[in-house]
């Protein structure tokens, strides 16, 4: 597996890739639904098929996007893009009480 960060025209991109067998193509369209599973993971592994939903949402909700691409030469990608928000933190008040998170 491997998981690179970028950094370009005030956009952040996060990718992990692996070179597992991939996605099937018929799931492609419906990667990032909630509730998604391919057929190997309804029968082998744990989870309610929501990670790529909740990815995507947050991805969204910052600005940005998630998606999916095929692994050269074998493998899957999952991608995330979202703003760099290079203008820094907030500045802080010392004289002001803290925000609640």
């Amino acid at each position: 597996m491997e998981v690179s960060a970028t950094e370009r025209d005030g956009w952040v991109e996060l990718r992990v890739c692996d070179l597992g067998p991939g996605v099937p193509d018929e799931l492609v369209p419906r990667l990032f639904d909630r509730f998604s599973r391919g057929p190997e993971a309804q029968r082998q592994a744990e989870g309610a098929g929501l990670g790529l939903s909740i990815v995507r949402s947050l991805a969204e909700a910052g600005g940005g996007e998630a998606w999916y691409e095929p692994g050269e030469p074998a493998g899957a990608c999952f991608c995330v893009r979202v703003p760099s928000g290079t203008a820094g933190p907030e500045p802080h008040d010392e004289a002001a009480p803290p925000r609640p998170l």
